[in-house]
C-alpha cells in the first residue's frame, strides 16, 4: 500500500507541476518498478475515488460467482448420500 500511495502522490505532484498536462508515466513507472498498465490502473482508481487514497487498497481476487458450483439442493443431496 505504501508503494501505491507514494506512486500516486508523485504522479499527482508531477501532474500539478505540468499544470494538468502530460506526465511521463513510463519514467515514473520505471522508478517504482511497476508496469505502465499497473501505474495507469492505480491512477485511475485514485482519480475515480476523487483523490481518496483508500481506493488504492488491495482488492479481492476471489470471483463473485462460480459457474460450476453445485446448487445448494444438489450439495445437500450429496451430503445425505455420503452419510
Amino acid at each position: 500500500m505504501k508503494e501505491r500511495t507514494k506512486f500516486v502522490l508523485e504522479w499527482e505532484r508531477r501532474w500539478h507541476e505540468a499544470e494538468g498536462g502530460p506526465v511521463n508515466m513510463a519514467e515514473l513507472c520505471r522508478m517504482y518498478g511497476i508496469s505502465r498498465q499497473t501505474g495507469y490502473t492505480w491512477v485511475a482508481r485514485y482519480r475515480e475515488a476523487k483523490q481518496n487514497l483508500d481506493a488504492l487498497k488491495e482488492r479481492s481476487r476471489r470471483p463473485k460467482t462460480s459457474p460450476n458450483a453445485l446448487s445448494p439442493h444438489t450439495a445437500a443431496a450429496f451430503r445425505h448420500l455420503a452419510a
